[in-house]
């Protein structure tokens, strides 16, 4: 471990602060490192998000006796993120005030530990319970988001990652850790839907984007998670959300029919499709007979219904 010494920054002891925020015991680590910097008798070290402890850990090093009422205590706050901060505590023997060349290097060290936590909470497993099926929601065609009241990002799927890298309305700020407006302007409205979400108050905004493109998103409460919001969103005039692969599954179509199918719903004739594809138009007219057949619906405006209506699945 690294000794006391005068107040500077070595190479040695910065790659201790983040190598010991990698490390199984983070919290452990660091105030452990804190301590032997400062020759404190106590070091506590906190995470808070949002007012709830996401980690903590307390140092008390062996030579230590126990902190009285005379004992020197200092407290420093770190910032983190929006609605996350780091509290870290020192307490010095009765009778043994504190050095002020240790006061100096903990001041000099700080910004380390705040970019080691940072790095620490970006990699620190999800706050979701690990048995919970998130991976199927990458299945969806749509953007979902799991985050809590101040926009702490604990679970995206594919599609919104892809929404948030073409700046569709929204962004995924520190490495993916907050969702943000592509608009700063548009930023507190967002910040106000998802914390009335995160208390229980469903809502929805519509956020502009790059290339004026926008994006719908709805925002609900995380039902036995407290204080988390559900953020489901999808680029406003999308695409279809599913292929002639996905339509040949669910129906048992031929490729031939599910395109066709395809080509109808994104409101192409038949004599345009026909052009476009060289065939007749006869032929594609046995092909939609088939596919009505295949489906269940009762003709071209209900079949265009009942695509629309599908689940949005990739």
């Amino acid at each position: 471990m690294t000794e006391l010494k005068p107040a500077r920054l070595s190479p040695d002891l910065i790659a201790d602060i983040y190598s010991a925020a990698i490390g199984d015991d983070a919290l452990g680590a660091l105030a452990n490192l804190v301590a032997s910097l400062t020759a404190t008798e106590r070091v506590s070290l906190s995470i808070i998000d949002g007012g709830q402890v996401l980690e903590a850990a307390e140092i008390a090093p062996a030579r230590a006796v126990c902190t009285s009422e005379d004992g020197a205590h200092r407290a420093r706050t770190i910032r983190l993120a929006p609605g996350v901060v780091a509290d870290i505590a020192l307490n010095w023997p009765a009778g043994k005030p504190p050095d002020e060349q240790a006061l100096l290097l903990l001041q000099r060290i700080t910004p380390h530990i705040r970019r080691a936590l940072q790095l620490r909470l970006r990699n620190r497993p999800r706050a979701i319970a690990p048995d919970r099926p998130l991976s199927a929601l990458d299945a969806l065609a749509f953007g979902a988001i799991i985050c809590n009241k101040v926009g702490a990002v604990e679970y995206a799927n594919a599609a919104a990652e892809r929404l948030a890298s073409r700046e569709v309305g929204i962004v995924l700020r520190s490495g993916g850790s907050q969702v943000g407006a592509f608009l700063p302007e548009e930023g507190a409205k967002l910040a106000a839907v998802i914390r009335e979400a995160a208390a229980g108050e469903a809502g929805g905004i519509r956020l502009s984007g790059r290339r004026q493109t926008a994006l719908l998103l709805l925002a609900s409460a995380l039902p036995h998670e407290p204080n988390r919001a559900l953020l489901t969103m999808d680029q406003e005039m999308a695409p279809p959300s599913f292929s002639a692969t996905t339509l040949s599954a669910l129906f048992r179509l031929s490729p031939a029919q599910a395109s066709l199918a395809m080509a109808l719903y994104e409101g192409k004739g038949f004599e345009e499709i026909a052009q476009e594809r060289g065939v007749k138009v006869s032929t594609l007219r046995t092909h939609f007979a088939e596919v009505l057949t295949r489906t269940g619906a009762k003709g071209l405006r209900d079949l265009v219904r009942l695509l629309g209506s599908l689940p949005p699945l990739r």
